[in-house]
């Protein structure tokens, strides 16, 4: 017996018969899928087709509850860096200020020191409080034109501070 009488079965032609053989063949071995693009037209379920379509909205539902949680986030951080931006601008403001203060409490106190008869000592002494002044403005300058976060020696309260001690010596050369 030969391959092709093993195929005719009837009077059919046994390519026809083959045909048929290797058609029932291909369509028992598909897998059946709710994918249109993997089942083929034999191989297709609604079921399955139904089943991946509440996951693709599931999907999708969660990818825009993501997009919306994230729009909020970026939301709340516009209004932080707002925020942030303004107080940046508020201490600046400050720190000029005192800056300025600082320049006319030092001019003062030179002014004094050149009117008054001062002992070498008290000269020296003036002298280390006006060369620290100057060391504390110049690192405050430094970091304003730097966009990292001020050194302690340049933040307001340390100008604030320094400003109160030039302000004690030249009510100390003032006599009060």
């Amino acid at each position: 017996m030969t391959f092709i009488s093993v195929f005719r079965v009837s009077n059919r032609p046994w390519y026809l018969s083959g045909f048929l053989f290797l058609s029932t063949l291909i369509v028992s071995a598909c897998q059946t899928t709710g994918d249109p693009r993997q089942g083929g037209l034999f191989g297709w379920s609604e079921e399955q087709a139904r089943a991946r379509q509440s996951t693709l909205e599931q999907e999708n539902t969660d990818a825009q509850r993501s997009i919306e949680t994230e729009k909020g986030r970026s939301q709340m951080l516009q209004g932080r860096k707002a925020s942030l931006q303004a107080e940046s601008a508020r201490v600046q403001s400050e720190l000029d200020r005192m800056l300025i203060e600082n320049a006319e409490i030092e001019n003062e106190l030179r002014n004094l020191m050149a009117r008054k008869q001062l002992g070498n000592n008290e000269l020296a002494r003036l002298k280390l409080v006006l060369a620290e002044n100057e060391r504390l403005r110049k690192a405050t300058r430094a970091s304003a034109t730097a966009p990292t976060a001020l050194p302690q020696s340049a933040r307001p309260d340390a100008i604030n501070e320094q400003n109160r001690i030039l302000h004690r010596e030249v009510m100390i050369l003032l006599g009060g």
